[in-house]
């Protein structure tokens, strides 16, 4: 009963949005992240279907994003096999042109901050630094937590000390993060 209250409640959300789930989630985007300094990032979707959402929610959010319109423009062509394609991020070779645009002119000419590629249902993410050095899924766990951990206690008080829930095979990375910034890793099989 409380899942149906709570997709009740979601829906009435998304209805004041005229339907609209994009806006709705960009609204909510907006207010989460309204203290956050603007960045400059190259996005690459990879052709999935955050093809045009991910750049479009982080433009909502007033950062400079250069998109797979330009990325690809003369480095990738669209794959021609499309049924063999995989938009995964985690595969090396998807992330060779954003590793390119990051390394290369383009990056210099936009001050880019990172590169960020997107599998094609846009849950799972691959981040490419600002000299073109694939970021590990641990530290982009460690730099999330301690974030999610310093919220935790502005709202909640520095004495509180927040779970932090991470993948059981990752790294003491992690741990030591989550430890560091006042919280307890929870560790959990995930898939």
């Amino acid at each position: 009963e409380s899942n149906q209250l709570k997709t009740t409640g979601n829906m009435q959300l998304i209805d004041s949005y005229g339907g609209n789930i994009k806006e709705c989630y960009q609204a909510y985007l907006q207010q989460t992240f309204a203290g956050m300094g603007k960045i400059s990032l190259a996005v690459d979707p990879l052709w999935g279907s955050y093809s045009d959402y991910a750049p479009d929610v982080l433009r909502s959010l007033g950062h400079l994003v250069i998109s797979n319109s330009y990325l690809h423009n003369g480095i990738k062509a669209f794959p021609d096999d499309l049924e063999s394609y995989s938009s995964d991020p985690h595969k090396e070779k998807n992330l060779e042109h954003l590793i390119e645009v990051m390394r290369g002119s383009n990056n210099r000419k936009f001050g880019l901050d990172f590169g960020a590629a997107f599998d094609g249902d846009g849950d799972r993410a691959k981040f490419i630094d600002d000299h073109g050095n694939i970021v590990s899924e641990d530290e982009i766990t460690a730099i999330i937590a301690k974030y999610v951990i310093k919220e935790h206690k502005k709202k909640y008080g520095q004495n509180s000390r927040p779970k932090i829930i991470a993948e059981i095979k990752s790294s003491k990375l992690v741990e030591d993060a989550v430890e560091g910034a006042g919280g307890k890793l929870v560790r959990e099989q995930t898939g």
